[in-house]
């Protein structure tokens, strides 16, 4: 369930940062195939889920304000790595590169998804690490 939050999350951070209205465009989460990018039709971004982790990052503590506003501190929660490969998928290329550019300098100005943004169930933080291919930090 933490997944489709967090997707659920990103899709609304990339529409509201780009700007990308839904009677524009679409950001999907498939894997992209000959098949699916045959049956585009409008300009897509695609964030395909190839790989779920522990994350390296240590395990945080989470503070919450019950329902009478005391704190209430949660034991340490595991950290989780979700990667995902970014694509734009346009009608040229030249109109793909721009737009996989302007998603990517608008998430790497951000350091995760506002919690405005979060679902409800979705009880934890989450933030962004771009990195390449050989795992490398950029």
């Amino acid at each position: 369930m933490f997944i489709a939050a967090v997707e659920t999350a990103l899709e609304k951070l990339i529409r509201q940062e780009l700007p990308l209205p839904e009677d524009v465009g679409d950001v999907t989460f498939e894997a992209p195939t000959n098949n699916w990018s045959a049956q585009l039709s409008r300009v897509t971004v695609n964030l395909f889920l190839y790989n779920v982790s522990r994350s390296p990052h240590p395990a945080r503590a989470l503070m919450r304000r019950d329902v009478n506003g005391g704190i209430q501190k949660r034991a340490p929660q595991p950290m989780v790595q979700l990667s995902y490969l970014l694509s734009a998928w346009a009608g040229s290329i030249r109109d793909e590169h721009l737009l996989l550019g302007d998603v990517v300098s608008r998430l790497i100005a951000v350091e995760g998804i506002p919690a405005a943004l979060l679902p409800q169930e979705l009880s934890t933080s989450v933030s962004f690490e771009f990195v390449d291919d050989s795992g490398n930090k950029n």
